[in-house]
């Protein structure tokens, strides 16, 4: 169904750099550059916004907490342009605005399909244009991580990027649900499985000794724990997309504390 779009998938889903975060409603370049870890976590979390709010048209496909999805992707969807509009008034470098003008432009390319009723064919063109949606918005981050330089930055990165795989893989779940049962879809399914796993790992080995990361950390493995044991049992046909999306829901609300506390320690050059 998918296959002519997904040799640029696969190239896409090899980004490996991708992360999340939260910048002031008015700030000079060089405030930017005085507050990168908010900007970068503003970001990231908008660009983990562009994947929740299509593995939320895709809940809708199977009917899953349709009252609750619906307010989540309505959402999701204010959030990511209002920040979209914040960053307008910036006074950005020229990469990043080009780079802000692309995740614009194919934002404007998907947002018509989620405000559609959730079908199958608006289900297929929101896989296909989420090729280059999450691969501007890959771009943006990447651009904006150019300007962080911090004994923190690779924590930073690994856990922004852990709450873009969490809904990635709820998003992929969700739709191999629904019936997109693309050998692609499964092996994206597996790579993400793969790295989210790393990541974890990578999580419980910080030497912050921060104890709310540390908190947030067990309650992340915990989580995972009941999504993983839920998502195994996709090849048997069997399937709990409520159980897996709300188990990622609350694996990225306890990323999303994570990334703070990172963002805190980058910007007062801890």
């Amino acid at each position: 169904m998918l296959t002519k779009s997904w040799t640029l998938i696969r190239h896409v889903f090899g980004i490996t750099s991708v992360i999340f975060i939260m910048l002031p409603h008015s700030a000079k370049a060089q405030e930017v550059n005085n507050e990168i870890g908010l900007f970068f976590n503003q970001a990231t979390y908008q660009c983990m916004l562009t994947q929740q709010a299509i593995k939320d048209y895709m809940l809708l496909g199977v009917e899953v907490d349709v009252a609750e999805t619906s307010v989540e992707m309505d959402e999701s969807i204010k959030a990511f342009e209002n920040m979209l509009k914040d960053f307008k008034k910036k006074e950005l470098s020229e990469s990043l605005k080009s780079a802000m003008e692309k995740l614009d432009q194919d934002w404007q390319k998907t947002k018509p399909f989620l405000t559609k009723k959730a079908t199958k064919y608006g289900g297929e063109q929101l896989l296909v244009r989420n090729v280059e949606l999450y691969k501007s918005c890959s771009q943006f981050v990447e651009t904006v991580a150019q300007g962080i330089s911090s004994r923190h930055k690779n924590m930073l990165m690994a856990t922004a990027k852990q709450r873009i795989l969490a809904q990635q893989m709820a998003l992929y779940y969700t739709a191999y649900t629904w019936g997109f049962r693309d050998p692609q879809i499964e092996d994206a399914l597996s790579k993400f499985n793969k790295e989210f796993h790393v990541g974890v790992i990578l999580l419980g080995k910080n030497s912050t000794n921060v104890a709310d990361i540390n908190n947030a950390t067990k309650k992340i493995k915990s989580h995972w724990i009941y999504a993983k044991t839920g998502m195994s049992k996709y090849h048997e046909k069997q399937f709990v997309p409520h159980l897996v999306a709300s188990s990622m829901g609350s694996i990225v609300r306890e990323l999303n504390k994570i990334v703070g506390l990172y963002q805190d320690l980058i910007d007062r050059g801890v």
